[in-house]
């Protein structure tokens, strides 16, 4: 096992997200680099004029609300991710909304509401908008976003102040 050293800052940041994704420091990590194969792909933050997504806080939301949300994080992730890893995003991002007793009861096939709702905003991205690719181009369980969905958006998300 090799050790390798970062500033403290950096370790406070791998232990945080870590955490919330409920895995240890090297799972993290490895996920990032070596399962994703991030390590060939260029991860985009987000700048301080980067518009992120903002979710309504009633009972009201409707799984259409959540596309933006999911394709900013496939955005600033390097265009894709794991379908865990962007519910653990979502979730930690949108707790207030989703740990409401609505979006936690349990509904079909046992999934909490808020993951379903989720789920279904990938699938209007997918077949109603061709933001994200079908699985047979990306593999089973990794959202991608297609060109259209790059596109898209760079458009909303990123834009130059003038």
């Amino acid at each position: 096992m090799a050790l390798i050293t970062v500033d403290n800052q950096v370790a406070e940041k791998i232990r945080n997200l870590a955490g919330t994704l409920d895995m240890t420091d090297g799972e993290l990590l490895r996920k990032i680099f070596i399962d994703k194969d991030l390590s060939s792909k260029q991860t985009q933050t987000p700048s301080p004029k980067t518009k992120v997504p903002v979710l309504r806080h009633n009972k009201n939301l409707k799984e259409h609300d959540l596309i933006d949300p999911i394709l900013y994080v496939l955005h600033t992730h390097g265009g894709s991710a794991q379908k865990s890893f962007v519910d653990n995003i979502l979730f930690s991002r949108y707790q207030a909304v989703f740990n409401q007793p609505y979006y936690k009861e349990y509904v079909a096939h046992g999934v909490p509401r808020w993951k379903h709702f989720i789920a279904w905003a990938k699938e209007a991205a997918k077949q109603k908008y061709s933001y994200i690719k079908h699985p047979s181009e990306s593999g089973r369980g990794i959202w991608e976003l297609t060109d259209k969905g790059k596109e898209y958006c760079e458009k909303k998300f990123n834009y130059i102040e003038t």
